[in-house]
């Protein structure tokens, strides 16, 4: 009991209590329907759970494993790809004697920069548009299809464990052996878990209540009306399946995310975007003693008419993979409309002769009501030098603001608010 109070007072001191709650949220998440299926499993007995019925889910659950693989992968691998077109782009038309030489350049990498740019609004918009379907009857029916899928293929899960039970606890067994913090921790907050393996029920109660801020945050970032959020949470609640394909998402992109470490930067709120061109240039002269130009891309997209011009570009743009073509060919226009206006995102590449040293992607995320930037780099040690730039930047904005006078401060967010809605009108 002891070292359990001194692991949650390190983890509330070292952490935060915000950030713990968030972790607390996102595993019980991740466990809920493990323990449901449980409970289920205890009350039906073991003569329901036979590997006859579960043949056909297990082959379902191969098959999305190998589809959420490519999908991810080919995402995964899409910021990187840009940079090398864009550098393979600058190669072909960089002539000092050629007048439209930029111009080629500029039409080129506007073929796979545009799709670029919106595809993530695309692919929101082209999964809401397949697995919610228009019309009352029609959205009905699709919920209990989706519903009865992540069911069944969830059960069939549950019975491939319970049949090699024996394996997976060897899995647990050496997995505990090899990490002695991960048991020492177990073993401290055991006396904390002991009532909660004695009283299942309440405690998988308990738990759904914690999963729900992460399982609502997730539903409404896809806009969900409420009452298709308690569509979402209820066959959430019982999905194994959602949880293995998270698993699967994670290991696949894996090696990118390693790789992304040494080589990419995220701001979440992105604060500096007027400052950024100059910021692009001092990383890189800092680092390497050469001028870096820094252009800006965008693309105005005013009706629906402009959302079939993009479907059309990115159909017949090659380097884009045909699983991210396969959603966003089936976005409904209105729906990809509204998530790219919302979103409004604008690419900076900063590139070196025919190099592309940096490319950061802006947008705004009407969930959070925050700005993101994202951004990529060819090399670590101007990753590093951007990062330390950035970080002067920002500790200069928050002095600024902290000797505004609090009228000031509540004028210029009204001015910020009128000018966000005034965006999106």
């Amino acid at each position: 009991m002891e070292k359990g109070l001194k692991y949650a007072a390190e983890a509330v001191r070292k952490f935060g209590i915000r950030k713990i709650l968030k972790a607390l949220s996102e595993l019980s998440w991740f466990f809920l329907p493990f323990l449901i299926w449980i409970q289920i499993y205890q009350y039906l007995g073991q003569s329901y759970f036979v590997d006859v019925l579960a043949m056909a889910g297990i082959v379902i659950l191969l098959l999305f494993i190998a589809f959420v693989s490519l999908f991810c992968v080919q995402l995964a691998r899409l910021d990187k790809k840009l940079m090398k077109y864009v550098e393979h782009a600058k190669t072909i038309f960089t002539e000092p004697l050629d007048i439209e030489s930029e111009k080629k350049f500029r039409q080129e990498c506007n073929m796979f920069i545009i799709p670029y740019l919106h595809y993530p609004s695309f692919i929101t918009a082209g999964t809401i548009s397949i697995f919610r379907g228009f019309g009352i009857f029609r959205r009905v029916v699709t919920r209990l299809l989706q519903i009865t899928i992540h069911s069944y293929v969830s059960y069939s899960i549950v019975v491939f464990i319970i049949i090699n039970q024996p394996f997976f606890n060897q899995i647990w067994a050496h997995i505990f052996s090899s990490i002695p913090y991960l048991s020492q921790t177990t073993v401290a907050l055991l006396p904390f878990l002991r009532p909660f393996f004695h009283n299942r029920i309440p405690s998988t109660g308990l738990i759904f209540l914690f999963s729900l801020y992460f399982t609502t945050s997730i539903v409404r970032r896809g806009y969900a009306t409420y009452s298709g959020i308690i569509w979402d949470i209820l066959y959430d609640s019982f999905s194994i399946f959602n949880r293995i394909l998270f698993v699967v998402a994670t290991l696949s992109t894996l090696p990118w995310d390693i790789e992304r470490r040494s080589k990419a930067l995220k701001y979440e709120p992105f604060t500096f975007p007027t400052s950024l061109p100059l910021v692009i240039q001092q990383s890189v002269r800092n680092i390497e003693n050469i001028e870096c130009n820094v252009t800006k891309w965008s693309y105005l997209v005013e009706h629906e008419k402009d959302i079939e011009i993009l479907k059309y570009v990115i159909s017949v743009q090659k380097a884009i993979p045909m699983v991210i073509k396969f959603f966003c060919m089936r976005a409904d226009s209105s729906v990809a409309l509204k998530r790219i206006r919302e979103s409004k995102p604008i690419l900076y590449l900063g590139t070196i002769g025919d190099r592309c040293a940096i490319m950061g992607r802006i947008e705004y995320d009407s969930y959070r009501k925050i700005f993101r930037g994202k951004f990529f780099f060819d090399n670590r040690y101007i990753r590093n030098e951007f990062k330390s730039i950035a970080e002067i930047e920002i500790d200069e904005q928050k002095k600024l603001k902290r000797q505004l006078h609090p009228n000031l401060i509540r004028l210029l967010r009204k001015l910020e608010l009128r000018e966000e809605n005034e965006r999106r009108n």
